[in-house]
């Protein structure tokens, strides 16, 4: 949804007088603006624009941002929230500009962290916080599947100086068009993180031993042949999973069920 596709809320002057301010905008959508575009298409003009006084900052932290000084009151936000993602997370003040509900507190609003409403922002006004520090010029995408499940969204991984700095959605995505969950969105973190397992471990004298993956699955396969030798197929169980492929998790049973011969296989997502 962009200002094409949405009856703007206010007369067509006004519009006009308020998006000569985005011609000296340097917010982190300017080069990725639907008012921006706007703008220039309909000779707004490069009048600066004043304000009309402070608004407050609301954030909901390390997620996004709301900096209704940027806000043009189309309500995009508040109508996809309320009638596509059905959560209610904004209301309009006597101003007529959107606030999260219950004191402005995205935690009391019952925001999801899904970030439909800052797809749907033609402005700055709302913006993943993840990517304040780059601009539309410095990044790569790159398109992939989520692998946080079995769904198979899509979506750009947006890429900077070699990290990845967060993701954006693609509208054409078949199964999820412009819509991600929380995980799907702003959990990219983990991609750098510190913590992450780079290389099997073996636990040796009660201490994890960095081991070759020739080594690492040979020590499995000694240890499952033990079991089944001393406690029999039973003894054995396998637990699949929602972030593995139909493939995956079909050779996961064949193995448990024809290699090491038990029924004892569960998946993650089984209701």
């Amino acid at each position: 949804m962009n200002l094409d596709e949405i009856e703007l809320g206010f007369d067509k002057e006004a519009a006009r007088a308020e998006a000569a301010r985005c011609l000296q905008c340097t917010c982190h959508a300017v080069a990725d603006c639907d008012l921006r575009r706007l703008s220039i298409r309909y000779g707004a003009g490069t009048t600066e624009f004043k304000g009309r006084g402070e608004f407050p900052i609301y954030e909901n932290p390390s997620i996004l941002q709301l900096d209704r000084k940027r806000c043009i009151r189309c309500h995009t936000c508040v109508r996809v929230c309320n009638e596509f993602e059905m959560n209610y997370v904004y209301e309009v003040d006597e101003d007529d500009y959107p606030k999260p509900r219950n004191g402005g507190v995205y935690r009391e609003s019952g925001c999801v962290s899904c970030g439909s409403c800052i797809d749907a922002c033609p402005t700055g006004a709302l913006v993943n916080v993840q990517f304040k520090e780059a601009r539309e010029w410095e990044i790569t995408r790159f398109t992939t599947t989520c692998s946080f499940c079995g769904t198979g969204c899509n979506f750009d991984l947006n890429v900077k100086d070699g990290q990845v700095v967060g993701v954006t959605t693609i509208p054409e995505a078949p199964v999820n068009r412009n819509a991600l969950c929380v995980k799907g969105r702003y959990h990219t973190d983990m991609i750098q993180s510190p913590n992450r397992l780079t290389t099997p471990l073996i636990k040796r004298n009660g201490e994890f031993e960095a081991a070759s993956w020739d080594e690492a699955l040979d020590f499995a396969a000694t240890k499952f042949m033990e079991i089944k030798q001393r406690d029999g197929s039973e003894a054995l169980a396998a637990l699949s999973s929602a972030r593995c492929t139909n493939e995956e998790n079909w050779l996961m049973q064949k193995f448990m069920r024809v290699v090491m011969g038990t029924n004892n296989i569960d998946h993650c997502a089984r209701t």
